[in-house]
């Protein structure tokens, strides 16, 4: 009898471990990334597009052309909805409206009525509220009365950064346009990553000496599992806060979490079973060391998020 339940027990586990690994992949694959062509409840944080303009002189209006003519509460300009004068008139700056609703793209790229002012002192335009998907940098100099405009873009993130060098800019030249890169601070959001599972895995290994598990084999197989466990839960989270944003973030943490519970509890559960390291009562053992340790280190996630953000 002993044998069957042994036999059963292991398929069930085997069955189990592929089902939670299969579950994470699907969370991966399905975790939305926010575009104009989908349609969403209006909660939570929202895209951004981050422009920053190094070496920047002159005074300037920026602003994205959409591909599509709306996005968001923002639209292009139509006089159905008023005139010109009736919903600009009282504005300060009535005539970079204008001149923006005047502007003409070659690629049929529309002014979605935003913009901003930015100068030497202020560089960095940002559009956090629906930004469009695919668009243009564009900017006026009204010192000049001319406009420059970038290459096609799209946002390739959830916060998308991109960087122009105006250093060699020349707002006469007539072949002069605008070339944005991409600025994600991969190092930086890598070493917070990895910060992220140092601490994790320290904390799981400090309850392991709680459990009485620091017999050397076994020890040498709890680093192990953490350290697989760990990096896959912290790479997907990772990558679901680079695709979808803290909110969808946080909406999966804890179902991923649930997840790594069970499948350590499962690796815990064979090998302190099988080690020659006799441990008493293994499988509940294992079962609340993994509890226990995963509880700890969430509660830790959350500490973190709370008192050190720029951890996440």
């Amino acid at each position: 009898i002993d044998k069957i339940i042994t036999i059963c027990y292991k398929e069930s586990m085997k069955k189990a471990f592929f089902v939670i690994v299969i579950l994470l992949v699907v969370v991966v694959i399905v975790a939305p990334q926010e575009s104009d062509n989908v349609a969403s409840a209006d909660m939570g944080p929202k895209p951004s597009v981050v422009v920053t303009f190094e070496h920047l002189d002159k005074e300037c209006y920026v602003t994205l052309l959409s591909s599509e003519k709306s996005t968001g509460p923002h639209s292009v300009f139509d006089e159905e909805y008023g005139s010109f004068d009736e919903l600009y008139g009282e504005s300060k700056e009535k005539e970079i409206y204008a001149k923006f609703i005047n502007y003409k793209d070659k690629d049929n790229y529309y002014f979605l009525q935003v913009f901003d002012k930015l100068d030497a002192d202020d560089n960095t335009f940002r559009w956090g509220y629906y930004p469009p998907y695919y668009f243009k940098i564009l900017i006026y100099f009204p010192e000049y009365d001319k406009f420059v405009s970038s290459e096609n873009l799209n946002r390739y993130a959830f916060e998308s950064y991109f960087k122009v060098d105006m250093k060699d800019f020349s707002v006469t030249s007539e072949e002069q346009k605008l070339t944005a890169t991409q600025n994600y601070d991969y190092l930086g959001e890598s070493l917070k990553l990895l910060a992220r599972i140092v601490l994790t895995i320290g904390v799981e290994l400090l309850v392991a000496l709680l459990f009485c598990l620091a017999r050397k084999k076994v020890f040498k197989i709890i680093i192990v599992i953490n350290v697989i466990t760990q990096v896959i839960l912290n790479v997907i989270l990772q990558f679901v806060n680079y695709r979808s944003g803290a909110f969808t973030y946080i909406f999966i943490y804890v179902p991923l979490e649930l997840g790594v519970i069970i499948l350590e509890a499962i690796l815990y559960s064979i090998a302190f079973k099988k080690s020659k390291e006799k441990i008493r009562a293994p499988i509940t053992r294992a079962i609340w060391y993994s509890i226990v340790a995963n509880l700890l280190s969430f509660i830790l996630g959350a500490v973190i998020m709370t008192f050190i953000p720029f951890l996440f």
